[in-house]
C-alpha cells in the first residue's frame, strides 16, 4: 500500500499529540480487526474435464460442472481459489455465483475444500483434470432448480461447514470445488467465471499505516514543547 503524508496547521495544545500518539500507537500494538460484511472475489477458477480432455486446461472462462456418469470425457469440476489472508474469524459465509445456462433440470451441486495445503498451489493456467489436488473434504450440496438454469440468476450455497473450513485455513488461501451430484449425460449447468464469497468476519488490519500514524504522532510529541502554540501534525492519506 502506499501512503503520502500531507502538512496543515492547527492551533491546539503542544499536550494533545502526545496523548494522540499514545493512542494510536495503543491501536497499532493491539492488533485489533474491524468486524463486517466482507465480499471476496476469486483470485482464480478455472474448470477440469476428465476421459480424453484429462490434460486439456480450461482456466479463465465459464465455470462448467455436470456429471455424466460412466462417460468421464462428459464430467466437468469446477474450481475456485480465494485469498484468505485478508480476513479471520468468520461467523457466516455464502459462496454466491450467477447462473449462465443449462436445462429445465435440477441439479444437486456438491461443494468440496481442499483440505491439504500442498494442494493450494494450483494455477487456471494449467490445471487439468490429470493434476488435480486429490484430497478433497465435503462442505455440502445445494439445488439448481430447473426454474434458475437457462436464465440469468444466481446460485448461493451456505453451510457451516463452508465456514469452519475457511476458519481452520491455516495459508492464506481456500480451493473450492463444484462436482455435479445428478448424473446425466445430457444436463449441466454453466456458472459465470466471478465467484465470490459474502462473509461475517473480521477484516485483518494492515500494521503499516497504523504504524505511519503512531510514529509522526510520537515525533510531534517529542519535538514540540508542552506549551499552546500553533504546530503542524502530519496527516495520513491512504491510496
Amino acid at each position: 500500500m502506499m501512503a503520502m503524508l500531507f502538512l496543515g496547521n492547527y492551533s491546539m495544545s503542544g499536550k494533545l499529540p502526545r496523548y494522540l500518539a499514545w493512542m494510536v500507537f495503543l491501536v497499532a500494538g493491539s492488533g485489533q480487526a474491524w468486524a463486517g460484511m466482507l465480499t471476496l472475489a476469486a483470485s482464480q477458477t478455472a474448470y477440469v474435464r476428465g476421459g480424453l480432455y484429462a490434460d486439456d486446461n480450461f482456466g479463465g472462462g465459464n465455470l462448467l460442472v455436470k456429471n455424466s456418469g460412466g462417460d468421464k470425457s462428459f464430467l466437468y469440476n469446477s474450481w475456485m481459489q480465494f485469498d484468505t489472508s485478508s480476513f479471520t474469524n468468520v461467523s457466516s459465509v455464502s459462496l454466491n455465483m450467477n447462473v449462465l445456462g443449462g436445462e429445465a433440470f435440477d441439479i444437486v451441486i456438491r461443494v468440496y475444500g481442499v483440505d491439504d495445503d500442498s494442494g493450494e498451489f494450483w494455477d487456471e493456467s494449467t490445471l487439468t483434470y490429470q493434476n488435480a489436488p486429490g484430497r478433497w473434504a465435503i462442505l455440502g450440496q445445494s439445488t439448481v432448480t430447473g426454474s434458475t438454469t437457462g436464465s440469468w440468476s444466481e446460485f448461493a450455497f451456505t453451510d457451516n461447514r463452508l465456514r469452519d473450513f475457511l476458519n481452520a485455513d491455516t495459508n492464506g488461501k481456500a480451493t473450492l470445488i463444484l462436482t455435479a451430484d445428478t448424473v446425466s449425460h445430457q444436463h449441466g449447468v454453466t456458472f459465470a467465471p466471478d465467484p465470490v464469497l459474502r462473509l461475517q468476519a473480521q477484516a485483518v488490519p494492515e500494521p503499516s499505516s497504523l504504524a505511519v500514524i503512531s510514529f509522526a504522532c510520537l515525533f510531534s510529541s517529542m519535538v514540540f514543547p508542552r506549551y499552546r502554540r500553533q504546530i503542524s501534525l502530519t496527516r495520513l492519506r491512504v491510496f
